[in-house]
Parts: structure tokens; sequence; C-alpha cells
């Protein structure tokens, strides 16, 4: 059993790999812009599993404050086309490509002006009653997956495959409307997920190690065996008084040894002009929500600098720290 486990697995990695090297960029570009223009409820339709793939997607959406809805092809035949507006979007997933079953809803589509995007591992199909409804239609295109069940019929990898191309397009699309963890918790504010981001960062954070009081004379050595305590990547300078001072990153050690050495001071070694004095902190009493926005911020980053009301120094905080 163990063997055939491990080959399961080895057939979702390599779908995977594979849309690495066959989604078509342009089309998911363009969904990706649609998704951010567009000032209409997202609509997502699919068949069987498909539809599943829709649902999901389309939560994914809401979650982050896009308004979105899946619908189903017969409800949608029997009254719900009312939900498609002007120039709505349309998201299809379908594995086949083969859309004659969709032929009304497409059409009601294509009257009403929607952008519409196929996502499917087929080849565009159509009876000829339709198939002018074709000529507007986005086509991502993934190669054929080779299903993960005995028969290799089941949509098992596909399904896969589905739900990693929509992840992706919504997260760029998430990321270019620059939506944040309040948009998230705006519409999630319970469960566990909603507690988790309400909790004080003052819960995740590390007191301990990682900081000394700021000596222009100390060693380059002193302050890797501090980063090496702290294991956060930092080392943080404090005053007297325990105010913040600046900080240092271990790739700021790193290339400083390698121009230097390790016996070299601080100031031997020219680093005074290197120290961020400003480092991005936040406050033990702010949220983890708040301390993902910080750290998401451009540039990126990993850790944060933790500081208490006054602005003495609290502890650090690493972004592998917070994972719920």
């Amino acid at each position: 059993m163990q063997t055939r486990w491990k080959k399961h697995i080895v057939e979702y990695q390599n779908a995977l790999l594979d849309i690495s090297e066959t989604a078509s960029d342009g089309p998911i570009l363009g969904l990706i812009n649609e998704i951010c223009e567009t000032n209409q409820i997202v609509i997502l339709t699919g068949f069987g599993t498909s539809l599943i793939v829709a649902e999901k997607a389309a939560h994914h959406l809401r979650s982050i404050g896009i308004a979105a809805v899946s619908l189903h092809p017969s409800d949608a035949e029997h009254g719900d086309l009312g939900i498609v507006a002007q120039k709505s979007l349309i998201i299809v997933v379908s594995k086949s490509g083969k859309l004659d079953s969709l032929a009304n809803f497409l059409q009601v589509g294509a009257i009403r002006k929607c952008s519409i995007y196929v996502l499917t591992e087929g080849q565009n199909s159509a009876d000829l009653s339709v198939e002018y409804i074709y000529s507007g239609i986005q086509w991502i295109k993934l190669n054929p997956s080779h299903e993960a069940d005995r028969f290799g019929i089941i949509p098992t990898v596909s399904v896969v495959k589905q739900l990693v191309t929509l992840d992706f397009i919504i997260e760029e699309s998430s990321k270019k409307l620059n939506k944040t963890t309040e948009d998230f918790l705006g519409n999630h504010p319970s469960g566990n997920l909603g507690r988790y981001l309400n909790l004080p960062v003052s819960e995740f954070i590390s007191r301990k190690e990682g900081a000394l009081q700021y000596n222009p004379k100390m060693g380059l050595d002193d302050v890797l065996n501090t980063i090496e305590k702290g294991k956060k990547g930092i080392c943080v300078f404090l005053t007297a008084g325990s105010q913040i001072y600046g900080l240092l990153t271990e790739g700021d050690i790193r290339r400083l040894m390698l121009q230097h050495g390790t016996a070299t001071s601080l100031k031997d070694a020219d680093i005074v002009d290197h120290i961020n004095r400003a480092p991005r902190a936040i406050v033990e009493s702010e949220t983890v929500s708040q301390a993902w926005n910080l750290l998401n911020s451009e540039p990126p980053i990993s850790t944060l600098v933790v500081v208490k009301n006054d602005g003495s120094y609290a502890g650090i905080l690493h972004a592998r720290d917070l994972r719920p």
C-alpha cells in the first residue's frame, strides 16, 4: 500500500509541475485585470466536479471582498440568469471544454456583452448554432491530465489543477487590488480564522533572545551569536533605555564578514551607516491581521520588531511564528 500511496502522490506532483509549464499567460493576465476592474458580480459556473471548483473559487473571491457567485447552469436556465448583468464577468470551469450544454447560458452572456473565460483541458467545440459565441471567449488552456484513479477517468488530478490555477488568479487579483487581512477579517469575523486574526501579536513574539545593547566596539561575532540564539535572522540594537536603536539582518552580517572578517568591530567595519535605524515595528497590542499587513507591505519582509506602548523593546516576531 505504501508504494501505491507514493505513486498516487507523484501523479499530483507531476500535474502541478505541468501547470507551471503549460498555463497560458495571456488569458490569465487578462482575467486578473478583469476581476480587478469589474463592477459587477463575478459569475462562475460548470458542471459536476467543475461546479464544485467554481463554488470554491467564488467563496475565495468573496472572502477578500470581491462579489462573486457560483451558478448552476440548470438553475441559470430556470430564472437565475437574472443575475447576469450587462458586461458581467463569467468564468466557466470545464475539463472537456465542450460547452454545447451551456449554449443558452453563453448566448445570454454574449447578448449582454459579458466577458467570458473558460478554464479547460480540452479543445473548444460547439455545434454550428452557437459557434459564433466562441469568437469572444478567452481560453485558459491546461494540458490534458492523467487522472490518478485506476481507470484514469475520474476527475482527480484535473480538479487540483483547476483549483491551483484559480487560486493563483484570485491571489494575484487580491495583490493588485491591495487587499489586506482586514478585508478578509471583515468578511470572516467568526470561526478559528477570525479569532486568530484578532489575536494580539504579544501571544506570538520571542522576548528573550535577539537583542543587544548597542555598542559600536562590539565584534561582528557578538552580533552573529545574538542572531543564532534568537533564531529570527536579525539582531536588534537597543539604547540604554531599551528603545530601538536599529537592527542588522543576517544577510547584512554575512556581507560584512566577507569584506572585513569576524574579528572586526562594528565601528571598524564601517557598519554604522548600514544599520537600519527605522525598522518596521508593531505594537504588541496590535493584531495578527495588522502584523501580516506590515510584513507584506512593499518590500515584503519576514521579521518585525515588536514594541510596547511606550516604544520600548518587547520582542521579535517572525512570519513563521504567525502561522495559524
